[in-house]
């Protein structure tokens, strides 16, 4: 009996726990260590008097060759104030120019004078992800350059009052300090998030911001080198399971539409309080927290087509956004 069970158990380890090394090898080549210094005044007593002297605070963080001439994202509070930031490729560093940056969001864009070409990652739409879907981090933790972690996708959407404002990918995939702005791939090497958090003292519970929402601000920062927001001029909140009954809505998902500003692109655009908003310039909107990012994230004086659903019929609107301004909501 017990040589039975001990080749059940080896049974089990060599066929129960297959190998990700196939699918990991081309996921670590794009991604990079960023490295930011910068100067800082710091208060110091001695015995006689007292006096701010400067001292030299590094960061060290991740990221993601997007694009082979040297684009590379990562997150914004690596390089943040930072007058010089340097990537490094395998052995090499590189000095780094901050293309855009946006500090709510915690993503920057970096372009590195490289002598080559360099390998590229492929982006994935995280909106295609569900709950028990395996993810693999790739980073820097601790400066443990190239550490590969795996795991699932432990819940979607989550909005944590801290942090980016758009809704997270939580993730079980061990990640640590230093694997701040390094991808969150899927098994078949396509990038879906950017790991931007931890729980502090949690064991397994990581939050990456989706890849969808960083597609959205990249042509501003690449552009523009910061992202101008959005705004419609609506106050929306979450939509209840009687009233996605009630709109006959297969399930639970939308913003309701709770008021209209006068005057303001929504009412323009024919929205009503009531209307229950299902797509924004094609992006299905999951909640009312994921239409706050569609919005924010489309360049003002855009024309956009809207779906609202409105009395159990699906309706038809485009909206011509405005520009967020500081007293403004969504």
């Amino acid at each position: 009996m017990a040589a039975a069970l001990a080749a059940l158990i080896l049974i089990g380890n060599v066929q129960g726990a297959p190998s990700l090394a196939r699918y990991v090898g081309p996921m670590t080549a794009p991604v990079v260590n960023v490295h930011a210094s910068r100067r800082t005044l710091a208060s110091a007593v001695p015995l006689v008097g007292s006096f701010l002297p400067s001292r030299e605070v590094h960061a060290v963080g991740s990221g993601v060759v997007i694009a082979g001439d040297g684009l590379v994202l990562t997150n914004e509070h690596i390089i943040h104030g930072s007058p010089e930031v340097r990537v490094a490729i395998g052995e090499r560093e590189y000095p780094a120019q901050v293309v855009g940056a946006d500090t709510e969001l915690d993503i920057a864009l970096l372009r590195v004078e490289a002598p080559v070409r360099l390998q590229a990652a492929r982006l994935g739409r995280s909106s295609h992800l569900r709950v028990g879907d395996y993810v693999v981090a790739v980073g820097n933790p601790y400066g443990l350059d190239h550490t590969v972690t795996s795991g699932i996708v432990s819940a979607n959407a989550r909005v944590l009052g801290v942090g980016p404002p758009a809704p997270l990918i939580q993730t079980d995939a061990s990640i640590n300090p230093g694997n701040s702005g390094g991808p969150l791939y899927t098994l078949d090497g396509k990038v879906v998030a950017l790991n931007v958090a931890i729980v502090a003292g949690a064991n397994g519970i990581g939050f990456a911001l989706p890849i969808d929402v960083v597609r959205r601000a990249l042509p501003q920062l690449e552009r523009e080198g910061r992202i101008q927001r959005g705004f419609v001029g609506v106050k929306v909140s979450s939509v209840s399971e009687e009233l996605a009954r009630a709109e006959g809505l297969h399930h639970v998902s939308g913003a309701l539409v709770d008021g209209v500003e006068p005057g303001g692109p929504g009412a323009h655009a024919g929205i009503l309080p009531g209307d229950v908003i299902l797509r924004w310039d094609g992006e299905p909107v999951v909640s009312d927290a994921s239409l706050h990012w569609l919005v924010a994230l489309t360049p003002p004086g855009s024309r956009v087509d809207v779906v609202v659903m409105r009395e159990g019929d699906p309706v038809a609107c485009r909206v011509a956004v405005g520009a967020l301004g500081h007293d403004a909501g969504p």
